[in-house]
């Protein structure tokens, strides 16, 4: 997957991470932090060292909301699988 793919992959991410709607106070900080990180590598995406990182925080965010938020989660996990499957 070429670095535009990885691009408009985390665009739409962070786009459904903003419509996310109900989501309780401590989930809220984790979603914030998580759109802040994508933002970040959006706007460094030369710099592929930032992946890693992001791809944990994207672990994390799926166990966080499996039960909760399917919908989520599911948008989430799409983004961890491609990512993880282009070596990050």
């Amino acid at each position: 997957m070429d670095s535009q793919q990885l691009h408009t992959l985390l665009e739409q991410l962070h786009t459904e991470l903003k419509q996310a709607e109900s989501v309780d106070e401590p989930d809220k900080q984790l979603l914030h932090n998580l759109m802040n990180d994508i933002q970040n590598v959006l706007a460094q995406s030369g710099d592929e060292s930032l992946y890693p990182p992001l791809t944990q925080q994207l672990a994390q965010a799926v166990k966080q909301f499996e039960v909760s938020y399917p919908a989520l989660t599911l948008a989430i996990g799409k983004a961890l699988d491609i990512l993880s499957g282009a070596g990050f």
